[in-house]
């Protein structure tokens, strides 16, 4: 459900914070920049033990960083809040890829990750086209 969140960020450049692509650059930039460091502490983890902690751990970090992101109305703690919205969505998908091939079956490894990622890639676009209808309804701050 929180996936979508970049089909938002041009509106929210736009509209919340009265810029333009650059800043749409940057925002984009600080959650890569998040997404690296989610991905350099799982690189550093020297077991897959009390990985399961992280997946829900890192649900409410992503989620979290998001909500707070949407009641931002400054590009600096905009960028604090889309790294932090970042590392919680890298840590969520590795831990959750990880566990998964972990625990499967040798001989089901490959069925089990290719109905896993188009569970998860196959359900973007529609996630996409709720969060932009339900934008379009409800429509969105701006900043006074």
């Amino acid at each position: 459900m929180a996936m979508p969140y970049i089909v938002l960020m041009p509106i929210f450049a736009r509209d919340v914070l009265k810029s333009g692509p650059h800043t749409l650059g940057f925002l984009m930039a600080s959650v890569g920049v998040g997404a690296l460091v989610g991905a350099g502490i799982m690189a550093s983890r020297k077991t897959v033990r009390g990985l399961m902690r992280y997946i829900p751990l890192a649900a409410g970090v992503f989620g979290g960083g998001l909500v707070a992101f949407s009641f931002s109305r400054t590009l600096p703690l905009s960028l604090v809040l889309m790294a932090v919205s970042g590392v919680g969505m890298m840590l969520h998908m590795n831990s959750c890829n990880t566990v998964l091939q972990t625990i499967a079956d040798e001989d089901k490894r490959g069925r089990i990750m290719s109905f896993y990622t188009v569970a998860f890639r196959g359900s973007l676009p529609f996630g996409s086209l709720m969060a932009g209808s339900f934008a379009a309804i409800v429509g969105h701050r701006t900043r006074s």
